[in-house]
């Protein structure tokens, strides 16, 4: 019974429309946009297998899904930042409406940060929160299936941190799943094999969650992941072969994560047979890359972002640098490129566009530099 009320609900969620071409893509830059204009909703749920907090009242894990899918709405009504940034007081507690001392605190963390990363940067707390996203909330999805992408965040953060990367993956034809990064019994993310299962199990919940919807194709399924979540992604492929490719952005695996890994009962890196890619930070002395080494895959990628510092591959700056006109010159071209080649990646791959492998075996200019391909 249980079952059958969830799938009717997934089933109202996603609804049926046609498809039209998309239209304006603000926020994004020179980011440009597929056929799809951009729906978001949350799903607010719990994983009853799993004990959270029960001390505290929170018998289960609390998952606040964020859902970003293709939409043929011809609204222009976009969400404002600040809808995205309340949602990161929610993630236990999704009644919670004390959000605005939070926004604003966090909001003047990250932009003095962002002083300090870009060079220059002129903008306030409320041009921030007020600026437009490309996300139009609840709006009535398009009918179709659709591959399925789940995001993965970096160390105890919020899905909204690459809020550009997955909505831009939506326009294109694409279903994006996340939820924030969490620890075992908190928010708070460990270092350890315990953090990294905690995370890989919400990435196994959202599939099955999600997988049974007339709107999804669960044979193509996908993941991305950043930081720590590029290195949880591609455990939680270790144990499911129904993800059929894998991207990481300078995911932990490649640093401080390989050592935990490689002590891991569900690392096997022969397990690891489908298309995989992964972009890299700007220092060549960070890394030798052990695990891709190690990638049995014959569809590999490795990428230096010559650019980039590890910090750089959010969406946070480029969201800034757009909250009104001339608020930086930051250069926005390299968090660009990894967007659009995890695309072309995800195309080539979960929409059988062979054509465009040649585009990423050669992929070298001024902002990338390939490191080897198979």
């Amino acid at each position: 019974m249980k079952s059958k009320r969830l799938v009717t609900v997934l089933i109202l969620f996603f609804g049926i429309s046609t498809t039209i071409l998309g239209q304006d893509y603000p926020s994004w830059g020179k980011l440009e946009g597929g056929k799809y204009k951009v729906g978001f909703r949350t799903i607010e749920t719990y994983d009853s297998i799993r004990t959270y907090k029960p001390d505290e009242g929170l018998r289960h894990r609390p998952l606040l899904i964020h859902l970003w899918y293709p939409t043929s709405s011809s609204s222009k009504d976009y969400m404002k930042y600040k809808s995205y940034i309340m949602l990161e007081t929610q993630r236990e507690n999704f009644s919670n409406k004390n959000f605005e001392d939070y926004c604003n605190q966090i909001m003047k963390g990250y932009i003095n940060y962002g002083k300090k990363l870009m060079g220059n940067l002129d903008v306030t707390i409320n041009e921030v929160l007020s600026s437009p996203t490309a996300s139009l909330r609840d709006a009535e999805p398009t009918m179709g299936k659709f591959p399925l992408i789940i995001y993965a965040p970096s160390f105890g953060k919020s899905s909204i941190q690459n809020n550009i990367g997955c909505e831009y993956l939506a326009s294109h034809g694409y279903i994006v799943a996340s939820v924030a990064s969490a620890g075992e019994n908190s928010q708070v993310m460990t270092t350890d094999e315990i953090g990294v299962m905690a995370q890989v199990l919400d990435i196994e919940f959202l599939v099955n969650y999600l997988k049974i919807t007339d709107n999804i194709d669960p044979s193509k399924i996908g993941t991305f992941g950043y930081s720590w979540g590029g290195f949880s992604n591609i455990i939680h492929q270790m144990r499911n072969d129904y993800v059929k490719v894998v991207a990481s952005w300078d995911g932990s695996i490649e640093y401080h994560g390989y050592g935990i890994a490689k002590k891991m009962k569900d690392f096997k890196s022969d397990k690891l047979k489908v298309p995989y890619i992964y972009f890299s930070n700007k220092n060549e002395d960070y890394t030798e890359f052990p695990f891709y080494k190690s990638v049995v895959s014959n569809k590999k990628y490795l990428y230096r972002l010559k650019k980039l510092e590890h910090a750089e591959f959010t969406s946070y700056w480029t969201n800034f640098s757009n909250a009104k006109a001339n608020a930086s010159s930051y250069d926005l071209e390299s968090y660009k490129n990894v967007c659009e080649y995890t695309l072309v990646f995800f195309d080539i791959y979960l929409k059988d566009k062979k054509s465009m492998v040649k585009k990423l075996k050669n992929l070298n200019n001024e902002l990338i530099t390939v490191i080897n391909t198979n």
